[in-house]
């Protein structure tokens, strides 16, 4: 009894959290679109953070995970560039007006739960097993420090990879997170605390000269494609059903579009013909709602075996099935 009326007393506080963060977001862009920044949030909410963090919490990895949630959940954009100043914060803060009670960062960093549509328990922050923290511990083991990504010599001299940034956060992390699968977003607040200014710099000027520009015969099926729709591009829908209409017409254009070329063969068009299955299966993703529903209620692994397999299936003529062994050619940075 004791354990669920805490698990009700961290999430009313967690939602307490969410709604002073939906708050501030809401006034940023009631002033004529200002700048949302996790760094402003902090600003100007030191009293509700110190009055809010209980004790036993990091609150340099609550708050940052916090507000970036709620920034995916609304699909914004923060502004970078502006490390969070935390001076207000001293050795005694964190203690709730409620008392003392101690709870983990884990269990107050429960995700925030759209408030426009039904609830599902598919929706909340998965935990990450102790199966998966192993192998996230096993790939970190298994790279190699010349094909991790070098970003300066600390003080001492000593080499700085993304990658062992990556790990020392990441481990301790107790719910799923990009970063288990060595993927970065660098507008995700989450980082502020973890990279020095040069590392975003280094991290956001990289140019990788190994990707090859694509093929005339790639770029034709865009080119296709894109005629395909020209008609309805300037369409204006008003109603639910001229909307639900313009893209079904969009989604039947594209699949005769696509289709138009025939098979390609895939020993000769590798390429060709990863591009057409994948536009043909979000095609039909489309045309069932399949993405919609997986926004509404649907978990990481969802998207794992709907989307994100495709990117995989791209690199299958290069034969890199190796899943743990780790390369540049895995790592995604999101801009």
């Amino acid at each position: 009894m004791s354990t669920l009326r805490e698990q009700e007393r961290d999430q009313m506080l967690n939602d307490k959290c969410c709604a002073q963060i939906h708050s501030y977001i809401d006034s940023s862009l009631k002033e004529n679109n200002a700048a949302i920044s996790f760094a402003d949030f902090v600003r100007v909410n030191q009293e509700f953070i110190k009055e809010n963090t209980r004790e036993g919490t990091d609150y340099k990895e609550f708050w940052p995970g916090l507000f970036g949630r709620v920034i995916q959940e609304r699909g914004l954009q923060v502004q970078k560039g502006t490390r969070a100043d935390w001076s207000f914060f001293d050795a005694n803060a964190g203690l709730s007006s409620t008392g003392n009670h101690q709870v983990s960062a884990s269990v107050l960093m429960k995700n925030i739960k759209t408030r426009s549509t039904r609830q599902s328990s598919k929706s909340d922050s998965l935990l990450l097993t102790l199966e998966a923290k192993k192998q996230f511990e096993r790939d970190f083991i298994a790279m190699e420090d010349d094909k991790k990504w070098f970003l300066r010599h600390d003080n001492e001299g000593n080499k700085v990879f993304l990658e062992d940034i990556m790990f020392k956060h990441g481990i301790n992390s107790p719910y799923e997170h990009p970063v288990h699968s060595f993927i970065m977003d660098v507008t995700d607040p989450f980082w502020e605390s973890k990279l020095e200014d040069e590392d975003y710099e280094a991290i956001a000027s990289v140019n990788d000269p190994t990707l090859p520009a694509l093929s005339a015969s790639i770029l034709n099926i865009f080119d296709v494609c894109a005629e395909s729709v020209e008609d309805l591009e300037n369409s204006s829908p008003t109603t639910a059903t001229e909307v639900s209409e313009t893209n079904k017409a969009i989604i039947k254009k594209l699949w005769k579009a696509v289709t138009s070329f025939g098979f390609f063969d895939p020993d000769q068009h590798p390429d060709e013909d990863w591009l057409q299955r994948t536009i043909l299966d979000y095609l039909s993703m489309y045309r069932h709602s399949t993405l919609d529903e997986m926004i509404r209620n649907g978990s990481e692994m969802d998207f794992v075996l709907h989307c994100w397999r495709n990117l995989d299936r791209c690199f299958e003529d290069f034969a890199t099935v190796g899943r743990w062994v780790f390369c540049l050619l895995n790592f995604v940075v999101c801009y």
